[in-house]
């Protein structure tokens, strides 16, 4: 997931193009929700995303201490694919040129695009179902904190990406971003220059290849993303469940890893591990529409911090100095990102743009 795309970290998080729409906005609506809630709910929804994203990261390193990364990545699409089911029967509008199409599938069967937007969708498909496999097998190797901050350098590459293939505005800024996420994962990878051995650790440097994989695909999925904004969040969802579903599905029988939870404690973690992702993800998606962009891509730098949190109360498993570093350099850079994004969405004539205009050269 943007850009309200680009502020979304683990891969399987971008599947839902949101509308930002500006609080003000939101708080007028005649909802009858109280005032306090009415200003604060799109922030209160990305802290409950915020607080949800980690434990799903809990669930998937719990299960594949027991089940391959491929059957587990198949128990999570069906977090994906259920819901996405009754969501497009019930949900039947897309945008078409800025007006309302009442088939949700027109954009893949009928027009001029029809068949780039299916070769997109394939190209989402893939590279989504991808980018979560490789998260899942990153957490064989390294821990929940390090593979989530390697993700969470998504959209800065996104933006950089995007400037190469879609011709969008790229600043200095965000170039400098890049950069501290690179050295931030650097450390995370605990180069024998820095830990004082005479190698690098096998298990360290496969996890971090693996966490960089699934960047590499979560970055070009939300570019993709980009390209298919006025498609229907519902279309998306479907296609990449069943997508997901079947790519995972298939990697499990070729190599003869599929199999059911063994017990009754494994199923209701598998069926957990797709209730919370959707949940969380549905927290995110509707926070967009009640707060802009910058200010929940700044809420989300949480995810990290929630992370650490979790790994600790669950596994008991203790940060050592190169996470803890490497996280704030990355965290630093993707900050940056988002405090630009928060001052281009203030008002032209607002003093804080002036206080802050290093950040938007």
């Amino acid at each position: 997931m943007e850009e309200e795309e680009s502020q979304k970290l683990h891969p399987e998080e971008d599947t839902l193009p949101t509308v930002v729409a500006s609080t003000d906005s939101a708080a007028s609506s005649p909802s009858g929700r109280p005032p306090w809630l009415k200003r604060y709910l799109g922030i209160l929804l990305a802290l409950c995303a915020s607080l949800l994203f980690p434990l799903t990261g809990l669930l998937v390193k719990t299960l594949v201490k027991t089940y391959h990364p491929f059957n587990v990545a198949f128990w999570r699409f069906q977090g994906i694919l259920l819901p996405a089911i009754p969501m497009a029967l019930c949900r039947p509008s897309a945008k078409k040129d800025g007006k309302k199409n009442k088939n949700i599938f027109a954009p893949i069967t009928s027009g001029e695009d029809a068949a780039q937007n299916r070769v997109l969708l394939v190209l989402r498909g893939l590279a989504g179902a991808s980018a979560l496999v490789f998260q899942f097998y990153s957490l064989r190797y390294i821990t929940i904190a390090d593979s989530s901050v390697i993700s969470f350098s998504t959209p800065v590459w996104v933006t950089l990406l995007a400037h190469v293939t879609l011709g969008e505005a790229c600043s200095v800024m965000t170039i400098l971003a890049g950069v501290l996420s690179l050295a931030g994962v650097l450390i995370i990878s605990r180069p024998p220059m820095l830990t004082g051995q005479e190698s690098w650790d096998g298990d360290t440097l496969i996890g971090v290849a693996l966490a960089l994989g699934c960047m590499v695909c979560a970055t070009s999925t939300f570019v993709i993303l980009r390209r298919l904004r006025t498609m229907s969040y519902a279309l998306l969802n479907l296609f990449f469940g069943i997508w997901g579903s079947l790519e995972t599905l298939f990697l499990s029988a070729l190599i003869w890893t599929f199999s059911p939870p063994m017990n009754w404690w494994d199923g209701g973690l598998a069926i957990a591990l797709g209730v919370l992702s959707f949940i969380s993800q549905l927290c995110m998606t509707l926070s967009f529409k009640y707060e802009t962009a910058g200010v929940i891509s700044l809420i989300r730098t949480l995810d990290v911090i929630f992370t650490f949190i979790w790994q600790y109360l669950v596994f008991q498993v203790v940060p050592d100095r190169f996470s803890v570093i490497g996280a704030i350099i990355v965290l630093t850079g993707i900050g940056l990102v988002g405090v630009r994004k928060w001052l281009t969405e203030l008002d032209p004539q607002d003093p804080r743009r002036k206080r802050f205009a290093l950040l938007l050269i």
